[in-house]
């Protein structure tokens, strides 16, 4: 599943598997949280368990406590099956994103 990926696109990945993860499962487990801030950690991980894990750690949730490995998996097998749309959304992304800066800051 991760093996094809470029670094760029693992980032994006495990982000996005991660964000499926918080927002079916750990949520609930962390209070007065609602929008979490993992910082630039996927390049030090190795797979996506070791992010899965780094983030729980984050966040301050005990082993065993967060998404098991099994949730883990699925959520990364879900977006790597979208990749296509991931990949087309960074692009756009990059391309509108310095236009509406520009208009904002004429604002």
């Amino acid at each position: 599943e991760e093996a094809g990926l470029t670094a760029s696109e693992r980032s994006i990945v495990y982000r996005a598997a991660f964000q499926l993860l918080w927002s079916r499962r750990l949520r609930a487990l962390v209070s007065g949280e609602e929008r979490i801030v993992v910082g630039k950690i996927a390049g030090r991980c190795r797979t996506f368990a070791d992010y899965v894990d780094t983030v729980q750690a984050r966040l301050g949730l005990q082993p065993g406590q967060g998404a098991t490995r099994e949730e883990a998996r699925g959520a990364l097998r879900e977006c790597v099956g979208q990749l296509g749309r991931l990949r087309r959304f960074e692009a756009l992304r990059a391309l509108v994103g310095p236009c509406v800066e520009a208009l904002v800051l004429l604002d």
